[in-house]
């Protein structure tokens, strides 16, 4: 893996080279959560909810799938839910 300064959420979409970071992925998503549910009290819960959906993309191997399969815009093929917890972070 490049490294742990280089964890990707996604790779660039056909025809751009920008890069999505993990880390904003996962603040943007807990953000726009938030908002979809404070009115009715549930705020706090999917921000926390949000900011860990894709926290098994942080994985070696999901991340180093990801970068093989980026020039192909194929799917990465690793179940990213199941990476939690598997040993495999970091």
């Amino acid at each position: 893996m490049a490294g742990v300064s280089s964890l990707w959420a996604h790779s660039p979409a056909p025809g751009r080279t920008q890069w999505h970071s993990l880390a904003e992925h996962l603040r943007s998503t807990a953000e726009l959560a938030r908002r979809f549910t404070v009115s009715f009290g549930g705020g706090d819960l999917a921000y926390w909810l949000g900011a860990l959906h894709d926290v098994g993309k942080a994985s070696c191997a999901w991340q180093d799938k990801l970068a093989a399969v980026a020039p192909t815009g194929g799917p990465v093929g690793i179940d990213h839910k199941g990476a939690v917890g598997t040993g495999q972070i970091g």
